[in-house]
């Protein structure tokens, strides 16, 4: 994006594609792909703002003509035409948010794996401990063959 636009569309693309990636440890600099991810959201971001700016200025719902079969004309409100593109436009978004692995649904992902690594790590850490700090040699005649007494059960 070249840095034109109002005043406040560009400090919103400098802040996504400037203090996100660093917000959520996502280093560009070794990443091309996250840094153009991150330009495409931001992109995505202004232009719903704009959408939403134009809503709000117009109103959410508009008017269309009906006719009814006696020939009267009437108003039925409908939708404004930019409500169902904001819909898809905010879908957009989180998708390229999960794509990029910030969103909330994906940090909590994230979050869940590493904490069942954390325990799968310390079980295995315990298992290696119980092993490595046996006090006693293995003796392979300590469970010698079973007895008959063993065998009768």
């Amino acid at each position: 994006m070249t840095r034109e636009g109002n005043e406040w569309q560009v400090e919103l693309y400098e802040w996504v594609t400037e203090e996100w990636p660093d917000a959520y440890g996502v280093d560009t600099a070794t990443d091309p792909n996250a840094e153009y991810e991150f330009h495409a959201l931001a992109l995505e971001i202004i232009r719903a703002e704009r959408a939403e700016g134009w809503i709000f200025k117009e109103g959410e719902k508009g008017q269309k003509r009906v006719f009814s079969p006696s020939g009267e004309m009437y108003f039925d409100d409908i939708p404004h035409y930019l409500a169902d593109m904001m819909q898809r436009q905010r879908k957009l978004i989180m998708r390229m948010e999960d794509n990029l692995g910030i969103s909330r649904k994906a940090r909590l992902k994230a979050e869940k794996t590493d904490e069942a690594s954390d325990l799968i790590k310390s079980f295995a850490e315990v298992g290696a401990s119980l092993i490595t700090q046996s006090d006693k040699a293995y003796d392979p005649d300590e469970f010698g063959p079973p007895s008959d007494s063993d065998s009768a059960e």
